[in-house]
């Protein structure tokens, strides 16, 4: 089992450990650009998306013209934001090839304790979105469990599982918000499964 060090605090992290940090950075730096083209949210934010309208005509009518009329402020406030990140972008990307100063390696040798380690300590203010969150967790089992396990035990796969599962249920719910639960109860659920990737590691060394 290789060990790496890096950064100025001299950080030991296994071979594993950290080419799953190279790929986490190359998702955020993915998730930069994709930032950058999301112009789909500043004519229509996603919060007027999810909007429930009432059945009632007269009642819909009135949340119409009260989304015209604060359309205009909420229009000039995206075009704000989208403005400061295109200012910032370049500082933002450059700051992906440099070490986190609140970079941890992982206590837990486990995709929760690398999970723990790398996005929930907040090393960076770049966060995924949940289609490149997934794609960075399935790479990462790959990585650390191999190819094999990563075909049958991803967190794709155990998303799907769950909402198999919820299906059955037909209680309106907030579908962004039961997403975020999917995917915090699948990680979870994935990461136990998994067990510790250092025993694997040790076994093929």
């Amino acid at each position: 089992m290789a060990i790496r060090q890096i950064g100025k605090r001299g950080l030991l992290f296994t071979q594993s450990e950290l080419v799953c940090w190279r790929i986490y950075r190359l998702y955020q730096r993915q998730q930069l650009l994709n930032d950058l083209m999301a112009w789909g949210n500043v004519f229509w934010p996603r919060f007027l998306r999810r909007l429930e309208w009432p059945e009632a005509y007269t009642l819909k009518v009135i949340q119409l013209l009260i989304v015209l009329a604060v359309w205009p402020l909420l229009l000039i406030g995206a075009l704000l934001q989208m403005l400061a990140k295109w200012l910032l972008f370049p500082a933002r990307f450059l700051a992906t090839y440099f070490t986190p100063k609140k970079l941890q390696a992982p206590g837990e040798k486990s995709l929760l304790g690398l999970h723990n380690a790398f996005v929930s300590a907040s090393v960076s203010s770049v966060s995924l979105s949940d289609s490149l969150y997934v794609g960075c967790i399935d790479e990462w089992v790959e990585q650390l469990y191999g190819a094999e396990v990563a075909g049958k035990k991803s967190l794709s796969l155990y998303i799907k599982q769950l909402e198999e599962e919820r299906r059955g249920l037909t209680m309106e719910v907030n579908l962004e918000a039961s997403l975020r639960d999917e995917l915090a109860v699948a990680r979870e659920r994935l990461s136990r499964d998994l067990g510790h990737y250092l025993v694997d590691e040790c076994k093929v060394a």
